[in-house]
């Protein structure tokens, strides 16, 4: 099944504030593989967070959209202050349930903008997909048919 297209298929992300943290305290931030279509829509909004020239209202809603587009969950993301409880209706130390909708109440915009550009780092590349541009040194007559080729 193509990566995209699973559901289970995430990557994780660690802010660099949060790197010393024991594992079992880190809190880590999950992110979907793109597909095609989804990589375009998030290098669109990438451009337009780019096109912001000032420190603005419209900037943290572009930085904050973008990374609600990639991201899928979090882990060991726990309430850190009677502030961030009051807001999230929870407990100072709670585990902060995945919500996209209080990202903005859970991070700051630099933090946000750090995990958005290591998302887009971490999409694969030609060599993660094992691609070299060269020919095959195995016999392609046993391989399966080019996909244009299948019967559908």
């Amino acid at each position: 099944m193509p990566i995209p297209l699973s559901p289970h298929e995430t990557f994780p992300l660690t802010l660099k504030s949060d790197e010393s943290l024991e594992a079992a305290r880190r809190p880590t931030f999950l992110f979907l593989h793109l597909s095609g279509r989804e990589e375009r829509q998030f290098a669109a909004l990438l451009d337009a967070l780019e096109a912001e020239k000032e420190y603005s209202a419209a900037l943290l809603d572009r930085i904050f959209d973008a990374l609600r587009f990639v991201l899928a969950g979090w882990e060991r993301l726990t309430v850190r202050n009677r502030r961030m409880a009051e807001v999230l209706g929870l407990a100072v130390g709670a585990e902060v349930p995945y919500d996209p909708a209080v990202i903005e109440d859970v991070l700051q915009y630099r933090e946000a903008r750090e995990l958005v550009y290591a998302a887009w780092a971490h999409r694969p590349g030609d060599d993660a997909l094992n691609f070299s541009g060269s020919p095959s040194s195995t016999p392609s007559a046993a391989s399966a048919p080019p996909a244009a080729a299948g019967g559908a």
